[in-house]
C-alpha cells in the first residue's frame, strides 16, 4: 500500500499533503467537480514535476472518482511500467504493477490495448502459469473478431518459452481458428521430433480441396513433405496408411516416380521388413517409365542389397569375437538367423541384378516407346541365345505390345508353317484390347483360319466368330457378321447363313442396317427364291430408320410389279405416301405415277392424287401446329424460367425435347388420317402371299383387291393426263381377251384412252 500510494479519503480527512497553495486550488475544484476528467487531468499535469509517490496518489484518487476513465487508465498503467522498467524483473514493484493492471481489467476488460500492455509486460517477466492463464482470459474477455490482435503475440511467447506441450497445446486451439495456418505447426512439430502428428495434419490439409499455403507452397511440395515423413519415421506414423499414401503419389506426380518408390522402400527398411523392401523395389524397376527414374530406383536397390550384406558381414565378426571371449558383443547386431550360406546368398543376389541392369534399363526404355526398333534390336541382342519368340512373348507377358506386334508374331510364326503357334499369337491378342484396336487382329485372325482349315474344322471357326461378335460394337460388326455369313454358304448351312444375317441387321449401326438388308435380299432370293424376299423386306420396312423406309418400300413394290402382284405393289405406295411430303419427295410421287400410269384405272389414278393432295395438306397441317405449339411452349417456358431463374441453355433443352414430343404427335396424326384414307378403299399392308375365297355365286374374291370409294366426288374432278388438248370417253364393250394379264402389263389406263 504504501508502493502504491494513499488509499482514497473524505474531502476533509485525506492524507495528502498539500505543498503549495496552488494545490489548495486544484483539491478546491476537484472537491467541486470530481467525477470530471478534465479536472483530474489539469491537476495531473500541474503536478508533473512531482515524485511518482504523489502522483499515483492522484492517479489513484483519480480512479476511484471515475473507474472507467480509459485515458486516466492508460496514463496511470504506462507511468506505473515505466517506473519498474529500470529495475531488475524479481523487483516487488512488478507484482504491484500486475497487481494494478488486474483492477484495470476489472473495468476495462473490452479495451484490447490494455489487454496488450499487460500480455507485453508479462512476457518479459517469465511468469509462465501466471502469463497463459492472462492470455487465456484475455481471449476469453474479447469478442473473436479481435482475437487476431492477441494471437499472434500469444503464439510468440510460447514459442520463446520453448515448453513443447505448451505450444503444441495453444497452437492446436489457435488451428481452430485459422486452419491455414497449419504449415507452421508442423515445422514446430518436425523440430519436437513429434511426427506422427505432423504427418496427420499434413495429410488432412492434403485431403482438404479448399486447402491454399500461405507460404505459397504447391500440393506437390507438402505431398513430398509428407511422404519424406512417413518414410523417415515409420514407427510414428502407425496410425497413417503410409503404403496407400505413397502409392498415390506415384500415381499423382510422374515427376518423382523413382523418388516415392525410393522413399516406400525405405519405409519398410526402417521396419525391418526387409522382403516386402524387396519386392517394392522389384516392382519400382518393373513399372518405371524413364532412365532417372530407373537410376534413382536401381542405385537405391544395389545400396539396399549391399548393406544387407555388409551387416551380415559383421554379424558373422562379432560373432567370432565372442566366441574368443569378447565380452563387448551385442545381440542388437544380429539382424538374420544364423545360416552358413545366407552371405554367398546374398552375395550371388547383388550380382544377378547387377548383371541384369542392361537388360532392365532396355525394358524401361521399350515401356517408354514400343515402337523403338532400335531398342527391340538390341534386345535381341541381349537375348541372342533365345528364340526371337521368347523375346515377343515377353512383350505379351509385360503388356507392352500393339496389335502390330501381334500380327508381326503372327505372321512370323506363319511364315515358318506354325499355323497353330500363329493361331495362339492371335487368341494372346484378342484378350489383351477391346474394340476398335481388337477389330482387326479378328479380321485377320478368322480370315486366316478358315483359309486354313476351310470347312475341316466348322465347329472351332463358328465358336471363334461366336466369340468375336459377342461383343462387337455396332460400327465394327458388318465386315465380322459378313465373314460369318460367307463361312456358312460356302462350308455350312443356308439356314444358319440366313439366320446370321438377320442377326447382322440388328448389331449393325441403322446407318448401315439397309445395306445389310440388301445383301440379305439377295442371298435369300438367290438361295429360297424371289417369294422369301417379301418377309425380309416387312422386316425391313420396321427396322430401318425413317429416312431409308422409302428406299425399302420402292424396291419391295418394284418386286410385286415384277412377280404381276399389281395390287400388292399399290398397297406398298399407299403404306409409304404417310413418309412422303409431295414437296420434297417429288421422285416417289414420280415413280407412283408412272406406276398408276402403266398399270392402273381412272379410279385408282384418282385415288392417288386423291391421296397426294390429304398428305400435302396433312403435312402443311402438321407443320403449322408443330411451329404453333412450339411458339406457345416457348413463351410458357420463359415465363415459368424467369420465376424459377432457370438457365437459358436449360430453357433451349426443355423446348427442343417439348417440339420433338410434339412433332411426332403431329406425325402420328399424320399417318392415322393417311391410313383412314386409304381404308376407304380398303387398302392395308398386307403380308406375304395372297388368299382367294369362293364366293355365294362361285366367283373367285382376292382379299387384297382395292375397292374405291364410288363417292369420292372431289377425285373425280381432278383432270386426266393427256398428251394435248381435251378428249371424251366412249363406253364401249371391251373383249375379254384385252384384259390378259400381258396385256394388262403393257398398257394402261392413259394408253387406252388415248387409243380410243
Amino acid at each position: 500500500a504504501e508502493y502504491m500510494g494513499v488509499e482514497h479519503s473524505s474531502k476533509k480527512g485525506m492524507d495528502f499533503d498539500v505543498e503549495d497553495e496552488q494545490d489548495i486550488l486544484y483539491e478546491q475544484d476537484i472537491i467541486r467537480s470530481p467525477f470530471q476528467v478534465k479536472t483530474w487531468l489539469r491537476y495531473l499535469q500541474h503536478k508533473a514535476p512531482a515524485p511518482a509517490k504523489i502522483r499515483n496518489q492522484i492517479f489513484e484518487r483519480a480512479l476511484q472518482c471515475l473507474p472507467g476513465s480509459y485515458k486516466l487508465w492508460k496514463m496511470y498503467l504506462e507511468e506505473r511500467v515505466k517506473a519498474v522498467s529500470v529495475v531488475a524483473i524479481d523487483h516487488a514493484g512488478y507484482a504491484a504493477v500486475n497487481n494494478v493492471f488486474d483492477r484495470a481489467l476489472t473495468y476495462m476488460h473490452k479495451m484490447p490495448r490494455i489487454w496488450l500492455d499487460y500480455l507485453n509486460f508479462l512476457t518479459h517477466q517469465h511468469l509462465l502459469t501466471h502469463t497463459r492463464r492472462t492470455f487465456d482470459s484475455c481471449l476469453r474477455a474479447l469478442p473473436i473478431t479481435q482475437h487476431d490482435r492477441i494471437w499472434p503475440l500469444y503464439l510468440k511467447w510460447v514459442k520463446a518459452e520453448s515448453v513443447p506441450e505448451l505450444t503444441c497445446r495453444v497452437y492446436r486451439r489457435y488451428l481452430q481458428l485459422e486452419p491455414t495456418d497449419v504449415e507452421e505447426y508442423v515445422g514446430l512439430l518436425r523440430s519436437y521430433g513429434r511426427f506422427g502428428e505432423a504427418a496427420t495434419r499434413l495429410a488432412n490439409a492434403l485431403n482438404d480441396d479448399s486447402f491454399a499455403s500461405k507460404k505459397g507452397r504447391s500440393r506437390h511440395d507438402l505431398w513430398m513433405d509428407l511422404c519424406s515423413i512417413i518414410s523417415k519415421h515409420p514407427e510414428h506414423t502407425t496410425s497413417l496408411p503410409v503404403d496407400a499414401i505413397i502409392r498415390q503419389g506415384i500415381q499423382r506426380y510422374t515427376s518423382e516416380v523413382g523418388r516415392l518408390w525410393v522413399s516406400l522402400g525405405d519405409h519398410y527398411i526402417r521396419l525391418g521388413m526387409f522382403e516386402k523392401a524387396r519386392d517394392v523395389f522389384h516392382e519400382a524397376i518393373m513399372t518405371v517409365v524413364t532412365v532417372r527414374d530407373f537410376s534413382l530406383v536401381f542405385d537405391a536397390y544395389s545400396q539396399f542389397e549391399e548393406s544387407l550384406i555388409t551387416a551380415k558381414l559383421e554379424q558373422s565378426d562379432d560373432t567370432t569375437a565372442m566366441d574368443t571371449g569378447d565380452s563387448d558383443y551385442s545381440s542388437d547386431l544380429a539382424l538374420f538367423e544364423d545360416d552358413t550360406d545366407d552371405v554367398e546368398l546374398r552375395l550371388l543376389r547383388l550380382e544377378h541384378l547387377t548383371a541384369r541392369r542392361p537388360h532392365l534399363l532396355n525394358s524401361v526404355l521399350l515401356r517408354q516407346n514400343p515402337h523403338n526398333v532400335h531398342e527391340w534390336l538390341k534386345r535381341i541382342k541381349l537375348f541372342e541365345k533365345d528364340p526371337k519368340s521368347e523375346v515377343y512373348e515377353q512383350m505379351i507377358h509385360v503388356k507392352v505390345v500393339t496389335p502390330q506386334h501381334i500380327l508381326n508374331y503372327a505372321a512370323m510364326m506363319e511364315e515358318h508353317k506354325y499355323f497353330e503357334e500363329s493361331f495362339k499369337a492371335f487368341e494372346k491378342g484378342v484378350t489383351l484390347f477391346d474394340y476398335p484396336a481388337v477389330r482387326e487382329l479378328w479380321i485377320a485372325y478368322l480370315t486366316k483360319f478358315v483359309t486354313r482349315y476351310e470347312g475341316t474344322k466348322l465347329e472351332r471357326a463358328r465358336d471363334l466368330f461366336e466369340q468375336a461378335v459377342t461383343t462387337v460394337p455396332p460400327d465394327s460388326a458388318a465386315e465380322l457378321y459378313q465373314l460369318y455369313a460367307n463361312l456358312e454358304e460356302q462350308y455350312g448351312l443356308s439356314r444358319r447363313a440366313m439366320a446370321i444375317y438377320e442377326r447382322a441387321t440388328q448389331a449393325v449401326t441403322p446407318a448401315e442396317r439397309w445395306g445389310m438388308f440388301e445383301k440379305y435380299i439377295a442371298r435369300a432370293a438367290e438361295l429360297y427364291g424371289v417369294t422369301r424376299t417379301r418377309e425380309i423386306f416387312e422386316k425391313a420396312i420396321e427396322s430401318v430408320p425413317d429416312a431409308q423406309v422409302r428406299d425399302v418400300c420402292v424396291q419391295f413394290a418394284a418386286l410385286e410389279r415384277k412377280l404381276g402382284e399389281i395390287d400388292r405393289a399399290r398397297a406398298i405406295y399407299i403404306h409409304m405416301a404417310q413418309f412422303c411430303d409431295p414437296r420434297t419427295s417429288e421422285s416417289y410421287w414420280k415413280i407412283w405415277h408412272e406406276f398408276e400410269v402403266a398399270h392402273g384405272n381412272e379410279e385408282t389414278f384418282r385415288d392417288m392424287l386423291r391421296i397426294k393432295r390429304n398428305v400435302q395438306a396433312q403435312y402443311t397441317q402438321a407443320n403449322v401446329m408443330v411451329k404453333g405449339m412450339v411458339s406457345q411452349q416457348y413463351i410458357k417456358s420463359d415465363a415459368e424460367a424467369t420465376k424459377s431463374g432457370q438457365s437459358l441453355q436449360d430453357q433451349m433443352q426443355a423446348l427442343e425435347q417439348q417440339a420433338a414430343v410434339s412433332h411426332r404427335s403431329a406425325t402420328t396424326l399424320l399417318s392415322q388420317n393417311t391410313e383412314t384414307e386409304g381404308s376407304k378403299a380398303s387398302v392395308r399392308f398386307q403380308s406375304a402371299g395372297l388368299a382367294r375365297q369362293a364366293t355365294a355365286g362361285g366367283a373367285s374374291l382376292n382379299p387384297e383387291e382395292i375397292a374405291l370409294d364410288e363417292d369420292d366426288t372431289d377425285a373425280r374432278d381432278e383432270p386426266l393426263p393427256a398428251s394435248g388438248g381435251s378428249f371424251s370417253i366412249e363406253q364401249k364393250t371391251v373383249p375379254a381377251a384385252v384384259f390378259g394379264s400381258v396385256a394388262n402389263e403393257q398398257q394402261g389406263a392413259l394408253a387406252r384412252f388415248k387409243k380410243q
